[in-house]
């Protein structure tokens, strides 16, 4: 072969190795912790190497200028795609430089390579070249082109001697940080390579007779590299292992090197975790270091050596073991086993911490979460003390709290001994190791805690030898009690049992607090804020519980609902907060009027409640009368007055009872038929007692029928209207009163009497009164386009609720409107409640009628305030006498109230209507009187519309 292609082959050689042999050592570093990877770029540009070197063997041993153009295009090619990588393997080796630079040299280099695969001969020749055969001495031939390089071959050494610069730039920086020989290597092949390179440039421009040297350039910058990163490789195996012998030495965790499944090397650590010396470790095997079974029940050499092979084999192992040391002790681990070469021997590191504690407290959270925490109370601290015990292997335990009223003493909530639950004890703290646990810190005795604390007659009892203690705390960090394990032999690896003791001790506290936010929201959920009484939840409560008990034993009981007579007047005239000092007076005096078998209740604003039961099994009548008795004491003693600061108060109070089983089975009837009483006691007065009775049932029944029955008659218009004339002295008619009329198809005719008020407390009497009024307009039309002769008026009944109605000025207007009622033909009559509910907006609503032409009439004048003070401020035109004063007219006798009446609306120019004129006599008295207007059965009874048309035929109409 010739002597050049030869040299060549084997630079080649040299190349292909480095190529492999880097490649090798960057996986190794890798595998190790701590490769980089410009071993892995150096692998890369030695292939480069390679690949250029074998195009330029090709080229010169070409004889056909076609192919010798080719092969040098691929050379350039190469040659460009070497300094794409070559800035980056310096840049990763010194850190010199930034990555933009390095970006910009290498995309630089990628384009002329890209640019010399698209040209036909590459960068540096621009035609096909003449070929020249250059001979040598040793008489070897080789072809070379002589042409100038073209200015893109300018643009290529360019960029060439741009990437030379800044690796000549990186290598002096590299010097400066004291890796001076690293430096003086790289600076060496870049300067070789730079000589060869422009000596290359020289020989193909002519200028130069000899052969070209820029493959051998390659060969020396790789060489020189190659030598840099062989001492940076060697020194870094070295540095390693010396960090990994002081991290051995220096670990936290035991270390083990084993080889052939046998340990052959030990750590400190490994050494303190067994408690023994090196000599004991060596040569033993893991089988020998733990029990002959494993937690899962395998036997362990076996499962050993199955974790040994599957580390070297499959990669590293982690799984929890069971050890014993060498004095017999066992305790738990975690390890992790890792292949490892040491002086080509194939060894496992195996690394073994110690969770003993850990696993000690896992399985204290996990018997809380599984065998404590789905209880409560009692059983939660008896499981608590059972788990402690098993737990710590110790005969006693127990959790005891600070006693209420004597904070030296603790009383115990549960006591284990040897599984079972004991009796709770009490005793004092003083002298005794418990003393120092409550309210301070957690305290271990492992031993002989009798002659530490000899004057603790319970250690002496139980035979205690050991003890350990950890404090109870609420969230406040205040001192509840304290959670004790004791045995009667000492306890090993207390130290580490501290952390489990104060997780259930933790747990203890927990609980305490949540029993007592539990007491402290009943109380909430059953007490009364203000009086400190129970409250109507807890009324109920107890009254479902005696109710029980009465038909357990066969007695009975009694409840008394008690309302205050004039609470609303003094919350509403003097405050809610005097109101309030008012409530807590009156709960501290039926706390004293009531003794201990009563049970009191504030079940809401001003209305409370007693209930208590029959202990002495009394006769009905007897009981009924104990049952008044204390209904008697309470409205006496809320009778006297109530002085808060200069003000004297009087209150008083109505009281009804029901008695059960007499009055009810269940809790809601007994509830409803005493505030039926109470209902019925209001009614009849103020201080009043009042019994449930079967007719109040009756009563009431009947009420929620008529309301029924009232919904369904607005709904399908069952209501009608009958029209009762008006006549005056002269016998004309000068109007009518309307009024309402309902039949019920179950119940016949009912009075309005009965059906009126119903209506007022269900809201009802809106929807009617305006109907009324509604169809006392259309009435009037439909007569006027009948051409019936009626030209008075005719007056509608008008209630306090429907007159409050801030509409119903409008609804007036709105209805004269719509049935185009001229205003004069419409009466509204109001009672005294109506007006004087608020005196001013009456006075407002009325004048707005009034100025609309709407004449309005005061009725039943009378029987209510009748004062003067506010009839001379009422815009009224009609006075209606009550027919409670015209029965009461007799011939021979004075009627001073009637005539006073009579005289009062004349002076004050109202016209006098007298209602419920049955006689010849009365009317006679009446017009004598100076009444002018009557309306009753002596002149005709309430009428239906048709029997009222022709009524009003008979009768003289008023001149117009």
């Amino acid at each position: 072969m010739p002597l050049i292609s030869l040299i060549t082959a084997l630079v080649m050689g040299v190349c292909v190795y480095a190529t492999v042999h880097f490649a090798r050592n960057y996986l190794f570093c890798r595998r190790k912790g701590f490769a980089d990877t410009h071993y892995l770029l150096f692998s890369l540009l030695c292939l480069l190497a390679t690949a250029l070197l074998g195009s330029t063997i090709l080229a010169y041993q070409s004889r056909d200028a076609e192919v010798y153009a080719s092969m040098f295009k691929w050379r350039s090619t190469l040659e460009q795609l070497f300094f794409v990588v070559w800035p980056w393997f310096v840049y990763k080796l010194t850190a010199v430089g930034s990555v933009r630079l390095v970006l910009i040299i290498s995309l630089y280099a990628l384009l002329l390579a890209l640019l010399s695969l698209a040209r036909p001969y590459g960068l540096y020749i621009d035609e096909l070249p003449m070929l020249i055969a250059q001979t040598y001495d040793w008489r070897e031939q080789i072809a070379l082109h002589q042409v100038a390089t073209g200015s893109v071959g300018l643009f290529a050494s360019a960029g060439i001697i741009a990437a030379c610069l800044y690796s000549l730039y990186a290598a002096y920086v590299y010097l400066q940080s004291w890796r001076r020989a690293s430096a003086i290597l790289l600076t060496a092949g870049i300067v070789l390579f730079m000589v060869f390179h422009f000596s290359d440039l020289l020989v193909y421009a002519g200028m130069l007779d000899t052969t070209p040297l820029v493959q051998y350039a390659y060969v020396g910058l790789i060489a020189a590299t190659s030598i840099l990163l062989s001492r940076q490789m060697l020194q870094s195996v070295e540095q390693n292992a010396d960090k990994y012998r002081a991290l051995f030495q220096a670990a936290g965790d035991a270390i083990f090197i084993l080889y052939e499944g046998v340990i052959v090397d030990s750590n400190p650590s490994a050494l303190r975790l067994f408690s023994c010396d090196r000599n004991s470790l060596i040569g033993r095997t893991p089988g020998e270091l733990s029990p002959v079974l494993q937690y899962d029940g395998r036997e362990t050499h076996a499962a050993a050596m199955e974790k040994i092979t599957a580390a070297i084999n499959d990669g590293p192992q982690f799984f929890e073991w069971q050890y014993k040391r060498l004095d017999g002790t066992l305790f738990d681990a975690e390890v992790t086993l890792n292949r490892i070469d040491i002086d080509d021997k194939t060894c496992v590191q195996g690394i073994v911490r110690d969770v003993t504690v850990q696993r000690r407290e896992e399985r204290a959270l996990k018997t809380i979460s599984a065998g404590v925490s789905g209880q409560y109370g009692d059983e939660f601290f008896q499981q608590m003390v059972r788990s402690l015990g098993e737990l710590f292997g110790a005969r006693y335990a127990f959790i005891g709290v600070l006693n209420e009223f004597n904070p030296l003493q603790v009383d115990t909530l549960s006591v284990n001994k040897d599984g079972v639950i004991q009796k709770n004890i009490s005793y004092d703290l003083e002298a005794t190791p418990c003393e120092n646990v409550v309210g301070q810190f957690t305290c271990t005795y492992p031993d002989n805690v009798q002659e530490l604390f000899p004057e603790d007659p319970m250690l002496k009892e139980m035979g205690v030898i050991s003890y350990i203690g950890a404090p109870i705390f609420d969230m406040e960090k205040e001192p509840l009690g304290l959670v004790v394990v004791l045995d009667d032999k000492p306890m090993h690896d207390i130290g580490q049992a501290t952390p489990v003791l104060e997780i259930y001790a933790s747990r203890a506290g927990a609980e305490l607090q949540r029993i007592k936010s539990d007491e402290h929201i009943r109380h909430l959920a059953y007490n009364d804020y203000l009086t400190n009484l129970a409250n109507r939840a807890a009324l109920h409560e107890r009254l479902s519980s005696m109710l029980a008990m009465t038909k357990r034993n066969n007695t009975r009981g009694a409840l008394l609902i008690i309302d205050l007579d004039h609470f609303k007047t003094i919350n509403d005239a003097l405050s809610h907060d005097v109101g309030d000092e008012v409530l807590r007076l009156v709960g501290q005096r039926l706390n004293g009027v009531a003794n201990k078998q009563v049970f009191l209740a504030r079940i809401g604003g001003d209305e409370f409640a007693a209930v208590f039961v029959d202990e002495q099994n009394e006769q009905e009548s007897m009981f009924q009368e104990a049952a008044l008795e204390l209904a008697a004491a309470i409205t006496t003693v809320l009778e006297d007055p109530i002085q808060l600061d200069e003000r004297i108060l009087n209150i008083g109070a109505s009281i009804g009872i029901a008695l059960f089983p007499e009055h009810g089975q269940s809790e809601l009837d007994i509830l409803r038929h005493a505030d039926m009483a109470l209902h019925r006691a209001k009614n009849m007065g103020r201080g009043n007692v009042q019994m449930y009775e079967a007719v109040m049932q009756e009563l009431v029944d009947e009420r929620l029928e008529i309301e029924k029955g009232l919904r369904r008659a607005i709904e399908l218009d069952e209501l009608s209207l009958n029209y009762q004339p008006q006549i005056n002295t002269r016998g004309e008619m000068t109007g009518a009163e309307v009024l309402l009329r309902w039949h019920h198809s179950e119940l016949g005719q009912i009075n309005p009497g009965r059906f009126i008020p119903v209506a007022e407390e269900t809201g009802l009497i809106h929807a009617i009164g305006k109907w009324v009024l509604d169809k006392s307009c259309e009435q009037l039309r439909s007569w006027h386009e009948e051409g019936l002769l009626f030209t008075g008026h005719l007056s509608i009944n008008v209630s306090a609720w429907q007159f409050a109605n801030s509409r119903f000025v409008a609804q007036v207007g709105d209805a004269l409107e719509e049935y185009r009622i001229a205003p004069e033909r419409v009466v509204l009559e109001l009672t005294e409640s109506a007006l004087l509910y608020d005196t001013q907006e009456a006075i407002e609503k009325l004048e707005l009628l009034r100025d609309q032409g709407i004449r309005i009439a005061l009725d039943d004048f009378g029987t209510g305030y009748s004062s003067l003070a506010y009839l001379k401020d009422m815009p009224i035109d009609i006075l209606k006498i009550d027919k409670a004063f015209i029965d009461e007219l007799l011939n021979d006798s004075e009627q001073p109230l009637v005539e006073s009446i009579i005289a009062m609306g004349h002076h004050m120019d109202m016209e006098v209507v007298a209602e419920g004129v049955e006689t010849e006599a009365q009317k006679n008295t009446l017009e004598e009187l100076g009444c002018l207007v009557f309306q009753g059965y002596y002149f005709s009874r309430p009428l239906e519309k048709d029997a009222f048309s022709e009524f009003a035929q008979t009768v003289r109409q008023p001149l117009t």
